[in-house]
């Protein structure tokens, strides 16, 4: 689907981001395969930290897709109560209207296999500028702050925000582990 690199948040961090088309059993057949764990050994040595996680898309977000290469991305990641999800999502499912007339949606996640109870947003904007003006006029429409009043206080135990670049040529994200491959998986690496 994308990999991106961070250019504001956390530094040298590259997110790798593959959609499974046979869902778990894509993702059993892609860890078996003999090239992925042999690039696994080659490039584990240039991270400092990794982790992943399998997602699946909220039913209320469009399908993934790609934006043209200029664009920046926001990838922001929320930390919910335990027992919160499904109520956030109900929440979230009315909320993403706000957002849609400026369609920079590109992908609304949660957890089903790593860190329980998180959900992952992906944004695309053109520029920081037009990020803030879409962010402004987002806060100026009725309903949406009472959305994120509620949603901050009742649920959320931590955020993230990281601001980050497409990867257009894979070389040189060091992992040769981004293959096409075709549930959604997010990998983080931290690259030495």
């Amino acid at each position: 689907m994308g990999s991106w690199k961070c250019i504001f948040g956390d530094q040298d961090m590259a997110v790798h981001l593959w959609k499974y088309s046979k869902g778990y059993v894509g993702v059993d057949e892609v860890t078996r395969l003999k090239l992925i764990m042999e690039s696994e050994d080659r490039f584990v040595k240039y991270c400092k930290d990794r982790n992943n996680s399998l997602m699946l898309s909220f039913s209320f977000w469009k399908t993934p897709c790609g934006r043209p290469p200029k664009h920046i991305y926001e990838l922001r990641s929320y930390a919910l109560r335990a027992g919160s999800m499904l109520e956030w999502a109900n929440n979230w499912s009315k909320a993403i209207e706000y957002r849609r007339e400026a369609d920079q949606e590109v992908g609304g996640f949660f957890n089903q296999i790593g860190q329980l109870y998180v959900v992952n947003h992906i944004w695309a904007y053109e520029n920081l500028e037009a990020r803030k003006t879409i962010r402004e006029k987002t806060w100026l429409t009725p309903g949406w702050d009472l959305n994120v009043a509620y949603t901050g206080k009742s649920f959320l135990a931590e955020q993230n925000s990281f601001i980050s670049n497409l990867i257009k040529d894979l070389s040189t994200a060091v992992s040769s582990l981004m293959l096409t491959l075709k549930a959604y998986h997010l990998c983080c690496q931290f690259l030495n």
